[in-house]
């Protein structure tokens, strides 16, 4: 366990994420580096300055599953050109370790309702620094006013006033929209409340509609820790 540690960056559309194992795979670390994503050379970069002083002994690259590997080639300054390199080969050659790449399956909104047949109205809230909200409806996005949304969950609410308010905002979009299922987020990427408590107590307060709430962008290290035990099986072999 303290021999090193082994970096995993995954890479979606909407953040960075990054964690840190030792070589028995047990979670030492982790967090959001960024609330976006990054490509080729500032990614590169991002990486190997969040590594600096650090026993990394091989790194994990996962991708969010609908990005293009050639969104994150890098470009080398060679004299009088600048040739293009994958970001693995370029990590590999800064930083003398191996690397690995993957995607990850992320479950978007959009993936949720191809798999929710009877969802043809839903809600989408992100909570956060800002709250937001919208509806989709037949294909259309209607956006709600964040005033409308804070009103309900002002910025220093405590966890239970944070639920009250919650509940309230779904109850507000319930009682304007026929909704099948409400889908929510959270910029800390980890729930504070749970779906069947927030589900039972909505659907005890409305006469006709059962809503399905759903969780989306929970983080988990389920793939990190797959992604780890790669890298090092790979060490095993360097």
């Amino acid at each position: 366990p303290d021999f090193g540690m082994i970096a995993i960056f995954e890479i979606s559309r909407r953040s960075i994420w990054f964690s840190t194992f030792d070589l028995s795979i047990s979670l030492k670390s982790q967090k959001k580096l960024m609330d976006r994503w990054h490509s080729g050379n500032d990614l590169s970069e991002l990486i190997r300055q969040t590594l600096k002083g650090s026993r990394v002994l091989g790194i994990g690259l996962l991708f969010q599953d609908d990005m293009k590997e050639s969104d994150f080639n890098v470009m080398m300054d060679a004299g009088g050109y600048a040739p293009q390199m994958k970001l693995s080969d370029a990590l590999r050659m800064y930083l003398k370790v191996p690397v690995i790449e993957d995607y990850s399956m992320h479950y978007t909104v959009t993936r949720a309702l191809a798999e929710e047949e009877t969802a043809s109205c839903c809600a989408q809230i992100r909570l956060g620094t800002e709250v937001a909200a919208s509806i989709t409806a037949d294909d259309q996005t209607i956006e709600i006013l964040p005033s409308f949304c804070r009103s309900f969950l002002p910025e220093d609410a405590d966890t239970a006033a944070e639920k009250d308010g919650l509940e309230g905002l779904m109850m507000s979009l319930c009682m304007m929209f026929p909704l099948a299922c409400i889908f929510i987020s959270s910029d800390s990427g980890r729930q504070k409340f749970n779906a069947g408590e927030l589900e039972n107590d909505l659907c005890s307060k409305l006469e006709n509609d059962r809503p399905k709430v759903i969780f989306v962008d929970s983080r988990t290290s389920s793939d990190h820790e797959g992604m780890a035990r790669w890298v090092r099986n790979e060490l095993k072999f360097s």
